[in-house]
């Protein structure tokens, strides 16, 4: 196993880049190819997009209750119901790091190494979010150089793992194997996931003999103390700011000086961390500058490094080479559970959906009959939940479901090239719980009067949370024609002043009502006699 780590008395420690690269690839579902399955050359000169899905797990404690578990380091919200839409915002954000980073020049390359100069390439390869996976292991969630038990399709999809890494005594931020189809990481930054892939598709370290010439190695040691004795070694800088790692405040004179650039404590002996060559914007190094992607940079080789390892090992997990439109993909999820079993009201996780721009839900009997279908909606697919209603007293699930019974739930998500995917989840629901009859957050009510309609418009009233845009759509609950949208306005926080919808044209019988705010879908059923 290799391992990075810094010196003894000597702090050079990243907020976020720490990595190791272990062994294998264990278990690598394919064999490299004896014939690439695309012209890594084309696609790079081309700027041809190869899109390579994502897996990304979470965990929970072992009573599924608490926050996501990530590294100390982490601040951003961890509420387990929004893992979905974290995990689309990490891979929209690594997306995002490549397209920052493009142009970038590498540096210290000819004024000090004497490599040619060269900016960072356009690199082509972009991520979709495939799937995320919610765990409650909190052994699990310690990423300690072992592989987490937990998969979704590891021979067509890359597994992420986010936890809080411990291993090298929790030295290191994340992990790897070279070639490999599984990373571990403890923040949600960009930067990290892609250095991590990077090794996945073949990259060492920046600052070990990674078989690329464009790239440099530093190899320096100093002696502090000035005894013609060396006293530190190392191979990467941090940034170019080193100081003693006794004092933790770094405000302190500990050893002699708090900064070992301090020329008054290390006249004409300043740390060789504090010569600019040999600091590093790589990507691919443990440096604070290659981990922001304001200065980070990739050179030519590195980028058809990891083209060529993709079109040889990594085919099967390309979801999609060119095209106008990045491709859809369906995300369906549920909170998990200690007993396995949903919850009431019982609610479905679309947001890790990636690059629709509408979407189509249908719930189904175990067998596939049709029981509810919405029209295909604009925008991204958010969350759903069904939720009991009361009838004469009696609370029960809606459209005639049972409690105890298997049904399916399946999310279809469309492109602007018509692209589709889906995915299909079996549920089972569980009793219906009083109470939890209301509209959730968002909107707090919903009231549609009358109903049955009377005449040619249906009056709704409405309660939410926050402010922000309500759009409506309808559809005939029988025969699925759409009267695509009826209504859309914008919300103020609190009681909304009522407004009409026109239902002259509505056929008669069951009619649904598709309310789209906040991230989610709130479906309301008015009959027309």
């Amino acid at each position: 196993m290799i391992s990075f780590s810094v010196t003894s008395g000597f702090s050079q420690e990243p907020c976020y880049l720490l990595d190791s690269i272990l062994p294998g690839p264990l278990g690598l579902p394919a064999a490299p190819r004896s014939a690439p399955c695309f012209d890594a050359a084309s696609v790079m000169e081309n700027e041809t997009p190869v899109y390579i899905r994502l897996r990304i797990h979470f965990f929970l404690n072992d009573d599924c209750e608490g926050s996501l578990i990530v590294g100390p380091g982490e601040n951003q919200n961890l509420d387990p119901e929004d893992a979905w839409q974290i995990a689309e915002t990490l891979v929209d954000d690594a997306n995002a790091f490549f397209e920052t980073i493009e142009g970038h020049p590498n540096w210290a390359n000819f004024e000090c190494y004497n490599l040619p100069v060269q900016n960072t390439p356009h690199f082509p390869v972009r991520y979709i979010l495939s799937g995320v996976n919610l765990h409650c292991s909190s052994g699990g969630g310690i990423l300690n150089g072992n592989w987490p038990n937990y998969y979704g399709d590891p021979e067509t999809e890359i597994q992420v793992y986010l936890g809080n890494v411990t291993f090298q005594g929790g030295g290191a931020n994340g992990y790897a194997s070279i070639g490999g189809y599984r990373v571990a990481i403890e923040t949600v930054g960009p930067q990290l996931i892609n250095h991590e892939l990077g090794h996945c598709f073949g990259l060492r370290h920046s600052f070990d003999s990674d078989g690329c010439t464009d790239t440099w190695q530093t190899n320096w040691s100093w002696d502090k103390d000035g005894d013609s004795n060396p006293d530190v070694y190392g191979v990467k800088c941090w940034d170019a700011s080193p100081y003693d790692k006794s004092d933790p405040n770094n405000n302190g004179i500990v050893d002699g000086a708090e900064d070992y650039c301090d020329e008054l404590y290390y006249p004409g002996n300043p740390h060789p961390c504090c010569d600019w060559c040999n600091q590093t914007n790589n990507m691919m190094a443990h440096s604070a500058w290659g981990a922001n992607p304001t200065y980070s940079a990739l050179t030519e080789c590195q980028a058809n490094s990891m083209l060529n390892t993709i079109s040889l090992e990594k085919c099967d997990y390309i979801a999609q080479i060119g095209g106008d439109c990045p491709p859809p993909g369906a995300a369906v999820g549920v909170l998990p559970t200690v007993s396995g079993t949903m919850e009431c009201p019982t609610c479905f996780h679309l947001e890790g959906s990636d690059n629709e721009t509408s979407y189509r839900i249908t719930l189904m009997s175990n067998t596939g009959n049709i029981i509810l279908q919405t029209s295909q909606l604009s925008g991204q697919a958010g969350k759903y939940c069904l939720k009991p209603k009361t009838v004469n007293g009696n609370t029960i699930w809606p459209y005639g479901l049972q409690a105890g019974t298997t049904y399916k739930f399946k999310l279809e998500v469309f492109n602007d090239c018509s692209s589709s995917d889906e995915e299909i989840i079996s549920f089972v629901l569980p009793s219906p719980c009083s109470g939890s009859t209301g509209t959730g957050p968002g909107l707090s009510g919903i009231g549609l009067a009358p109903n049955p309609l009377t005449g040619g418009t249906v009056t709704v009233s409405l309660d939410a949370t926050d402010g922000g845009s309500l759009l409506i759509y309808g559809q005939h609950a029988t025969s699925s024609t759409s009267y695509g949208l009826v209504d859309s306005r914008t919300l103020t926080s609190g009681t909304n002043t009522p407004f009409t919808i026109t239902t002259t044209s509505w056929q008669s019988g069951a009619n649904l009502l598709f309310f789209v705010y906040a991230g989610q879908l709130w479906i309301e059923t008015v009959i027309k006699p």
